[in-house]
C-alpha cells in the first residue's frame, strides 16, 4: 500500500484539567452519604440556599453534574449574591459542555467578587468551551503573568497553544506549546502537542515544507514517546511521522515494537492496530526499494 493512501490517524491535543473554585467539597466525606444527607435537608428546608448548594456540590463530587447543575442553579436562584455558587454552577456547566451559560455564570461570580482567583481560570476554560478564542487567550495570558503564578503553570501554557492552533495562528500555538516543555521537560504533554502541530502544518503543506515538517513532527513524536515508554498509541503516531518523515529504519523499529507488546490490537484498540499494520506493509515496501 502506496504511502499516500494510508488513513490519517486522529490525534487529540491535551486539555487543561479543571481548577477549584473552592475546597467546600473536601469537607464531605463519601459523596453518596452527602447527597443523602443535603437531599432530606432541602426537603425540610427547601428555601434555603446552602442546603442546595451543597447538595450540588455532592452531586458533582459523584460526577452527577446534571444533578448538580440543577441543584446549583437552584441555590443561586435562591441567592443571587453568592459568588461562589455562580462560579461553581460556571464549573459545572463546562462539565456539561454549555460553554455559553458557564460564561455567563463565571463573568456573573466576578462581577460579585473579584478576588475569586480560580475562577479567572475556570472562565478562561469556559471562554474556550464556547469557541471564544480571543478572550479565552486574554484569560489564559493575565493567568500566566499573574503574581503567583497557578501550581499547573504548564496547563496553562498548553490551553495558550490550543486555543491559538483552533485560531489557526501555527506560531503562536508552537510558541507556547515550547514553553509547556519548558514549564516541565520530563511530561509529554508539551513534545505531543508540538508534534500534534507540526503534523497538521505537513498535512497542509506540499512537497519540501511537507517534508520538514514531517521531520519536526517525527522528532517531538519520538521525545514524547521516549517520555512515555508504553503509550502503544504513541508508537504508532510515531512511527506514522518516522514513515512520512522518510525514516524508514525507525518506523520499522517502532512498529515492530508495537506489535511485539500488542500482537493482536487488544490494548490500543482495532483502529490504532489497523493503523500499524498499514504502516508495516507500507514501510517493508519502502525498504525494499
Amino acid at each position: 500500500m502506496s504511502l499516500s493512501r494510508i488513513a490519517s490517524i486522529v490525534t487529540c491535543v491535551a486539555v487543561l484539567a479543571l481548577p477549584a473554585v473552592a475546597d467546600e467539597m473536601d469537607d464531605l466525606g463519601k459523596p453518596e452519604k452527602a447527597i443523602e444527607k443535603f437531599s432530606k435537608a432541602v426537603e425540610k428546608a427547601p428555601e434555603d440556599s446552602e442546603s442546595w448548594y451543597n447538595l450540588g456540590l455532592a452531586y458533582y463530587k459523584a460526577k452527577k453534574n446534571e444533578d448538580a447543575a440543577k441543584s446549583m442553579a437552584k441555590s443561586v436562584e435562591l441567592n443571587p449574591q453568592n459568588a461562589n455558587a455562580h462560579a461553581w454552577l460556571g464549573v459545572m456547566y463546562i462539565a456539561l459542555d454549555r460553554g455559553a451559560d458557564a460564561v455567563k455564570e463565571l463573568e456573573a461570580a466576578l462581577a460579585i467578587d473579584e478576588t475569586l482567583s480560580a475562577a479567572h481560570g475556570n472562565l478562561a476554560q469556559a471562554y474556550y468551551s464556547a469557541g471564544r478564542w480571543d478572550d479565552a487567550i486574554k484569560e489564559y495570558k493575565a493567568l500566566a503573568t499573574a503574581d503567583p503564578k497557578p501550581a499547573d503553570i504548564q496547563a496553562v501554557y498548553t490551553q495558550l497553544g490550543n486555543a491559538y492552533l483552533k485560531k489557526g495562528e501555527i506560531d503562536q500555538a508552537i510558541k507556547w506549546f515550547e514553553r509547556t516543555i519548558e514549564a516541565n521537560p520530563n511530561d509529554p504533554t508539551g513534545a505531543y502537542n508540538l508534534a500534534v502541530t507540526y503534523r497538521k502544518v505537513a498535512m497542509d503543506s506540499a512537497g519540501d515544507a511537507s517534508k520538514g515538517m514531517w521531520q519536526r513532527c517525527a522528532d517531538q513524536f519520538v521525545k514524547a514517546s521516549g517520555l512515555a515508554p508504553t503509550d502503544l498509541k504513541l508508537q504508532v503516531y510515531t512511527a506514522e511521522a518516522l514513515t512520512f518523515a522518510g525514516r524508514f529504519a525507525e518506523a520499522q523499529s517502532r512498529i515492530d515494537g508495537y506489535l511485539k507488546a500488542d500482537p493482536d490490537g487488544k490494548k490500543a484498540g482495532a483502529k490504532v492496530h489497523a493503523l500499524a499494520l498499514e504502516y508495516k506493509e507500507a514501510v517493508a515496501a519502502e525498504l525494499s526499494k
